[in-house]
């Protein structure tokens, strides 16, 4: 699994085609799918780098274990930016994205373990680690007496 960016065809596995066209259709303006995958994208970035542990992808890239989270929030907010009217018979998609909420803060709190970019060190973000071991050759490790007296 990867780092990549949210696609629209992402958003096809939650939506039927004629769902996000009618979005697409009807919505005022410009098509609102672009500017909200961005969105969205940074919003898990944000999770993602709030645990120091975690180590950032290129920009405009999510962990591939999140990219359900973030379409159901993503489905959402694509109903929400067209007048607000969601279909959601049995309250399904309210209750998917409640659990991608939960799924962020849990990544955010270092509960749920994302993947490593497949390029480390592509981003200059906050929250990327880095990590050393030491190694030593030396048989005899200094003690507190040997350095008693300096």
């Amino acid at each position: 699994m990867a780092w990549r960016a949210i696609t629209e065809a992402d958003i096809l596995t939650q939506l039927s085609a004629s769902e996000l066209a009618s979005i697409k259709s009807t919505s005022r303006g410009s098509d609102p799918v672009p500017p909200l995958l961005a969105a969205m994208a940074e919003r898990v970035r944000g999770s993602v780098a709030a645990n120091r542990s975690n180590i950032m992808g290129a920009e405009g890239t999510i962990p591939e274990r999140l990219m359900s989270a973030a379409v159901s929030l993503l489905v959402i907010q694509l109903y929400a930016a067209n007048a607000g009217l969601l279909v959601d018979l049995n309250e399904t998609r309210k209750d998917a994205a409640k659990s991608a909420e939960r799924m962020l803060e849990r990544v955010a709190d270092g509960k749920y373990a994302v993947e490593l970019p497949g390029n480390v060190g592509e981003s200059t973000e906050d929250g990327s680690s880095s990590s050393a071991e030491l190694i030593t050759s030396n048989p005899n490790p200094l003690r507190r007496q040997d350095l008693a007296g300096l």
